[in-house]
């Protein structure tokens, strides 16, 4: 059916890998003037469509983090930058 096809075609995107690395590459160009913000180099000539290779950061996810949480009420920085 159509929307078979459809479920099929969006999904097949998203487990395209290589496009998970165009996103990471994105997501670095659009904070390269953020030292808050930092996103592994993809090595775009090991990666494939089911593999994707990225330099190893060591650091804690944003999500582990206490970040939402000031006593002044105010956002932090990191979430500031992910709002604007």
């Amino acid at each position: 059916t159509k929307i078979h096809a459809e479920i099929k075609e969006i999904i097949s995107r998203e487990m395209n890998l290589r496009e998970e690395g165009k996103s990471i590459q994105k997501m670095a160009e659009f904070f390269k003037n953020e030292k808050d913000f930092v996103f592994p180099t993809v090595y775009e000539e090991l990666s494939s469509n089911g593999i994707l290779v990225t330099r190893f950061i060591e650091g804690m996810k944003i999500t582990e983090t206490r970040i939402n949480h000031r006593k002044d009420g105010k956002l932090s920085r990191p979430v500031s930058l992910l709002l604007r």
